[in-house]
């Protein structure tokens, strides 16, 4: 039984893959410290410990228009 388990744990680590096998791979940061505007909701939302929201926070939602 020992045995059946190391071979399905040797036999699931040799079909792993990583990320950084991949080609396109790249973990260079491009967008850190986001100017970014407020955006309101049409109708308020309320959030997952009750409190209601009326906007997304200003410089955490980002569009393509926030851009510089």
């Amino acid at each position: 039984m020992k045995s059946l388990i190391f071979s399905l744990l040797i036999i699931s680590n040799a079909f792993a893959v990583s990320i950084k096998d991949y080609p396109y791979y790249n973990y260079d940061v491009f967008f850190t410290n986001p100017d970014c505007k407020e955006y309101f909701y049409d109708e308020p939302v309320q959030s997952f410990n009750g409190e209601e929201l009326i906007s997304k926070p200003k410089n955490v939602y980002c569009k393509r228009a926030d851009a510089k």
